[in-house]
Parts: structure tokens; C-alpha cells; sequence
């Protein structure tokens, strides 16, 4: 297996073994973290695509946000 794939491998081995831990010893209700970690996911998600996009597209413009929520 190539360094970089094994690499890649370890940080999301370790980012699921992190997100089970925190899930574990959380305070809030299960439906309460359950909408923050999604929260958290989607704009987290958006920030990376939105990086990786400008990276491909360097002169592109940011398209407006919709309404959702």
C-alpha cells in the first residue's frame, strides 16, 4: 500500500474512532447531538468543497447561497 493511502487510512481511522469517543461521553440528548454533528458536517462540507472548487476553477465566482436551512 502506498505511504499516502495508509496515511489517509490512519486520519479517517482515527477521525471515526474520535467521533465515537466524543459521541460516547457527549452530555446532550442523542436527537440534540445527532443535529449538531450534522450541522457541523454540512458546513464543513460546504467550506471544503468550496476550496477544493476554487482550486479547480481559480477565476470562478462563489454562486449565492439559497435560502436553505
Amino acid at each position: 500500500m502506498k505511504t499516502s493511502t495508509a496515511t489517509l487510512m490512519a486520519f479517517l481511522g482515527g477521525a471515526v474512532a474520535g467521533a465515537a469517543v466524543a459521541l460516547l461521553f457527549t452530555t446532550e440528548k442523542g436527537a440534540e447531538a445527532r443535529q449538531a454533528l450534522t450541522s457541523t458536517f454540512n458546513k464543513e462540507f460546504d467550506r471544503l468543497s468550496n476550496k477544493i472548487d476554487h482550486l479547480v476553477h481559480p477565476g470562478k465566482k462563489d454562486e449565492p447561497k439559497s435560502n436553505k436551512k
